[in-house]
């Protein structure tokens, strides 16, 4: 999914959940002429609301209607004095709110024998507590980023939690030949161009189909699948000139984009719904056990940016799109995956066969029929287990 499409989407969903409702804006405009809100009339509230008590309230407004920053807390390197010490500044500088936003720290930027704190930890949420307790007494409003950096993660995820991606394969051959390939030779030649690699990757060779350079029909593919866990792929190639497509499952491929201590292991995958609600019950279980409910202490939490790097699987794809889409993508895989570099982008240049006119349109749709299927596992998996998270924490009294 490209971002844009995310921030519009999650703009009407869960970008950032809010635990309070919309009582304080109703307030706000019920002293308001209806003309105001879209209505006519007046309402009965505003005859008590003389034009000079209307004009203080926007020279003076409540904490909660002015504007609010992002507090960068950067490597982490924070402690309670300073921090009661900013707010101070901010409240001063007519700021109504925060959003804590744990960070790496500027490899350029002095720590001024500060000390790093490891994200989520005792001592961490220590200096977290004097964050809520001072934006209280300030009437200030309170934010924060589920993680640290971007996407999600952290180094406790486990395997079966870490970001996924089918990667594509080719290579070029011409018989008659008689071949044989070691699949670690495979697994090592698919190497897409990652901004954050995770040093810790695994590696699975998923899939081996054999064609023609010239390819008209999927029915036209030798499959091979039944060697993909074997040392050694050995296969006869027809005369003329052939391309092996073989298909990679990376799992734990890329670390979070400047996350701080505690934070910076793989990226989560986001179209498991049990990884996302793993991760996140991890964290509203250790908070509020110090803390208490979050909802009396944070507004909202919210998503910073999505670069997923290409991740578009989960252990249970094949079987979502058959019974979304009604037939099966395995055939039809190898030839609608691009080969991915950097962010995730198709990279540009010649591979694998040459498509007629009439199986590059076939491949065109089931393309399309998978970037839906990664559409509605993401909105359903991500985006909504996201929202029930933050619907719950909103309605919890007490720490379970």
């Amino acid at each position: 999914m490209i971002r844009r499409e995310f921030i519009r989407l999650a703009s009407l969903t869960a970008g950032a959940a809010p635990f309070a409702g919309l009582a304080d804006f109703r307030a706000f405009s019920a002293g308001l002429p209806d003309s105001e809100n879209g209505d006519s009339g007046t309402h009965a509230e505003s005859a008590d609301i003389s034009e000079s008590s209307l004009y203080e309230m926007f020279r003076s407004p409540a904490n909660r209607f002015r504007p609010m920053v992002r507090w960068w807390w950067n490597g982490d390197r924070v402690v309670g004095n300073e921090v009661l010490r900013e707010l101070d500044v901010l409240q001063a500088a007519g700021i109504g709110g925060v959003e804590i936003n744990p960070i790496r720290f500027p490899v350029e930027a002095d720590p001024m024998n500060t000390s790093a704190l490891t994200w989520m930890s005792d001592a961490w949420i220590d200096v977290l507590e004097v964050a809520l307790r001072g934006t209280k007494e300030r009437d200030m409003t309170c934010d924060m980023i589920v993680g640290s950096g971007w996407p999600y993660g952290g180094e406790f995820l486990s395997r079966e939690d870490q970001t996924q991606m089918m990667a594509l394969g080719t290579k070029t051959l011409t018989g008659p030949a008689h071949i044989r390939l070691a699949r670690a030779e495979l697994l090592d030649s698919v190497k897409p161009h990652f901004t954050s690699p995770y040093a810790d990757s695994e590696k699975e060779l998923c899939g081996l189909a054999l064609v023609p350079s010239q390819l008209s029909t999927v029915d036209a593919a030798v499959r091979m699948d039944d060697q993909r866990s074997q040392e050694f792929i050995e296969f006869d190639v027809p005369a003329g000139d052939h391309v092996l497509y073989f298909l990679v499952k990376l799992t734990g491929f890329m670390a979070v984009i400047n996350g701080a201590p505690g934070a910076t292991g793989p990226v989560l995958n986001h179209y498991s719904g049990q990884a996302v609600a793993r991760y996140l019950d991890r964290l509203s279980t250790k908070l509020s056990a110090r803390i208490g409910p979050l909802s009396s202490h944070f507004r909202a939490f919210f998503t910073d940016s999505i670069e997923l790097e290409g991740a578009n699987w989960c252990d249970d794809m094949i079987e979502q799109f058959r019974k979304r889409r009604k037939y099966d993508l395995s055939p039809w895989l190898p030839f609608v995956l691009f080969k991915v570099g950097e962010m995730g982008n198709a990279v540009s240049g010649r591979y694998g066969a040459d498509f007629s006119p009439a199986f590059k349109a076939q491949t065109d749709l089931v393309r399309y029929d998978f970037e839906i299927t990664k559409h509605e596992l993401f909105q359903e998996r991500f985006v909504a287990t996201f929202a029930s998270w933050c619907t719950r924490n909103r309605d919890r009294k007490s720490v379970v």
